[in-house]
């Protein structure tokens, strides 16, 4: 518990993934700068191997299944699949690409109150959804490439340039299920390697279902 704790305490204060706090959730706040929390967790032997969600297998991807928040997605077979809890009820389920762990699909779960019934719940457009999802700090730069709200979901795709990091190339999702839960997923590799990668990861993406009975 403490070494989660510290890994926990180290990501909120960092520019890549501020919704492990154990403080109570700040929803104006909420996945400000999210990008490497599965690499670190991984890292640092927190996620698992183990759960009970499904997982089921086609020739070139398997489905993750989660009942309890209703979602679905598609990622590819040959990924490793682990599961982590973090504070705030939440939970966490990444999928890594076996020869190159900085290339990963995440998903993270969190409740929310009753009153959040839309997007704007969360105080505006995709303006205010982009602030909360680009990283911020010292000579970090995000450069946005695309970005759509279709529904309860919006999706973000840009660049990160951080000090002593690689640029990193990243394409968030923030789908709503009103008065319920976030599911956020976070697609992520090195800018240098992402157009051999393009196909992959772009695939995943418009497999996230969160609309499941």
């Amino acid at each position: 518990m403490k070494m989660l704790y510290k890994l926990e305490f180290a990501i909120f204060c960092s520019i890549i993934f501020t919704i492990c706090s154990s403080k109570p959730l700040n929803f104006n706040h909420l996945f400000k700068k999210h990008i490497k929390i599965c690499t670190s967790l991984i890292a640092g032997g927190i996620l698992s191997s183990q759960s009970s969600y499904a997982s089921t297998e086609t020739p070139s991807s398997k489905t993750y299944t989660n009942e309890r928040y209703h979602t679905e997605l598609h990622y590819p077979s040959n990924w490793n699949q682990q599961f982590g809890e973090l504070s705030g009820e939440r939970s966490l389920v990444a999928f890594v690409d076996p020869d190159d762990s900085d290339t990963s699909a995440s998903v993270v779960f969190t409740p929310i109150p009753a009153d959040y019934t839309k997007l704007n719940s969360f105080g505006g457009g995709k303006e205010t959804l982009r602030q909360y999802l680009l990283p911020t700090g010292e000579n970090v730069e995000s450069n946005v490439i695309n970005e759509n709200v279709k529904g309860d979901t919006y999706t973000l795709e840009y660049v990160v340039t951080a000090p002593n990091s690689p640029q990193r190339h990243i394409i968030s999702v923030f789908a709503l299920r009103s008065q319920e839960s976030v599911i956020g997923l976070t697609i992520q590799t090195k800018e240098s390697d992402f157009l051999s990668k393009k196909q992959t990861l772009e695939a995943i993406a418009p497999t996230l279902r969160v609309d499941l009975p």
